[in-house]
């Protein structure tokens, strides 16, 4: 709806159509969300997974991931009850931020060297070169994290 003291008329009440005009209500609270990811490398590949055919994004590939609930995720605490694994070692590579309608999401990424012969329980999941990340389809935050962290050389 138009501003009713506002000193320059919106065009809606020009034309008296200020009645017509749906009132959308109160905006929802945004929702912060924090979400942590690992970019696992092994030999020269990462190890990426793709989500399920029926859910939320379904198809598409991502880095494995999982929402936290706490501001200290507990670094490879976290990463040993994501992947069944204890990286050899753990540096957080920075964020991406993003928005899904009303939840703001902070996706931290960590890195991690995973030994080789180290196995993945996760049938979902497959090691891909850098250079392959490209041509895959990615969720847009987890490009984001291809773009920003991964060089593909």
């Amino acid at each position: 709806m138009c501003i009713r003291d506002s000193r320059r008329p919106c065009s809606a009440r020009k034309e008296g159509l200020i009645e017509t005009i749906p009132d959308l209500g109160k905006r929802k609270k945004t929702v912060a969300r924090l979400y942590l990811a690992v970019v696992a490398r092994r030999s020269g590949e990462f190890l990426i997974r793709q989500r399920e055919l029926g859910g939320i994004n379904g198809k598409l590939w991502e880095f494995f991931n999982s929402e936290s609930t706490s501001k200290d995720p507990g670094g490879d605490q976290w990463l040993d009850r994501t992947l069944g694994i204890r990286p050899a070692d753990l540096k957080l590579l920075g964020e991406v931020k993003h928005s899904i309608t009303t939840n703001r999401i902070t996706l931290k990424v960590y890195s991690c060297d995973i030994a080789d012969g180290c196995q993945i329980d996760d049938v979902s999941s497959k090691w891909v070169r850098g250079s392959e990340l490209e041509g895959l389809a990615f969720t847009a935050a987890h490009r984001k994290i291809v773009r920003r962290f991964i060089s593909v050389d």
